[in-house]
């Protein structure tokens, strides 16, 4: 499935481009500034999101937080590191310096998600340790990942998207609905969001598709399990979400060859996920789990909109003539009050380095035109009807 236009959406159906602006538009995302959130006002020309500006953030280096070094420390580092600021990660010769300083120990661990069970339950038979991620992504897969492991790209698609999550205003959900001929201009936050989900869902399709060797395709496939898991164990359901929707594309899911080289922990890990991400009964097993994980940080913003787009079909602004719908208004606000209540959180101590968000940024591009017939021609080339 795909984020689409706010309308119903159905998991298990075949892809379905989402309703974001067309191949010559892009909307500009500008994050947070330290207390107040950003919001894009027009819809430049579509640049790569590696052409996006630098989030603003507290002075971190490669996931650790700077502590202030004692005199002594500042006179024998000095000797070490010659000209480079230690502790503060620059140096005067103009390149990043990795800091000396003790790693931050963080916030005590939240209570272990659905998620976190879940991986671990996977076992050793399960390729999703940081070692075996980042041996297998050379073998057979054609090295579509580099060095890094599944865990090290979930968490920086993770970054990414919590970013662009917070800087959606509380009416823009709204506005995307109720007002969507001028969705581009009141909501373009939502936008950027959604654009964000169909360019991820499509790297995930194109990068097994275009994958030669069936065994590289299962390696890959399981990659993207694994990236599945790590989303949703730091509470991100909407990156999730996204990598599930790319795997349940019909170019991807009809290879079955490539499914079936997959290991019982991996299947099993796939099918839970699914479960939990599945859209019947209205979404009830995500709802349920959303509400019942402190941890979480990210919904799933394409259960936002249908819900805003299902009460505003279902209820008339007005009762009688000059009555104000105040049940309408009171369920809009609760459908709102997810939103914000998510963004007042704070992330998780994330694996994240310089190199895996800039692997992350020249891996997601925009979305060509035509890309569910380019994908499916794709898919079989590998596997002929």
């Amino acid at each position: 499935m795909a984020l689409a236009s706010p309308r119903p959406m159905n998991a298990s159906s075949a892809p379905a481009s989402c309703d974001a602006p067309d191949a010559d538009a892009r909307v500009k995302f500008t994050p947070p500034a330290a207390s107040s959130l950003s919001i894009a006002s027009s819809m430049p020309e579509r640049t790569p999101l590696s052409c996006l500006p630098a989030p603003v953030r507290d002075p971190v280096v490669d996931g650790q937080c700077e502590r202030t070094p004692s005199a002594s420390e500042e006179g024998s580092e000095a000797s070490e590191h010659g000209e480079e600021e230690v502790g503060t990660g620059v140096s005067t010769s103009g390149t990043v310096a990795r800091s000396t300083s003790q790693p931050f120990a963080g916030p005590p661990p939240p209570v272990k998600s659905f998620a976190a069970e879940l991986f671990e339950a996977l076992g050793e038979q399960a390729r999703s340790s940081d070692q075996d991620d980042a041996c297998f992504a050379g073998e057979g897969g054609g090295g579509r990942f580099g060095k890094f492991s599944a865990k090290q790209l979930a968490h920086a698609l993770v970054l990414e998207d919590f970013e662009m999550f917070v800087c959606i205003a509380p009416f823009e959900p709204w506005a995307m609905v109720r007002f969507s001929s001028e969705k581009e201009k009141r909501a373009a936050n939502v936008m950027a969001q959604v654009e964000m989900f169909n360019m991820v869902s499509f790297w995930v399709a194109s990068t097994v598709c275009t994958e030669e060797s069936q065994v590289g395709r299962t390696r890959i496939i399981s990659f993207f399990i694994s990236m599945i898991t790590h989303c949703l164990g730091v509470g991100d359901y909407n990156a999730a979400m996204m990598i599930s929707a790319g795997l349940n594309n019909i170019a991807v899911s009809r290879l079955k060859g490539s499914w079936e080289g997959l290991s019982k922990a991996e299947l099993s890990a796939w099918d839970d996920a699914s479960s939990l991400l599945d859209s019947r009964n209205n979404y009830a097993r995500y709802r349920e789990h959303l509400s019942d994980n402190p941890s979480a940080v990210v919904p799933f913003l394409g259960v936002v909109l249908r819900d805003l787009t299902f009460i505003d079909d279902g209820n008339g602004d007005m009762i009688d003539d000059n009555t104000v719908n105040s049940e309408k208004v009171h369920m809009v606000g609760q459908a709102l009050d997810s939103l914000l209540r998510h963004q007042g959180r704070v992330l998780p101590q994330l694996d994240v380095s310089h190199d895996t968000q800039r692997f992350i940024s020249s891996a997601i591009r925009p979305v060509p035109a035509e890309s569910d017939e380019w994908l499916y021609a794709q898919s079989l080339e590998r596997r002929p009807l």
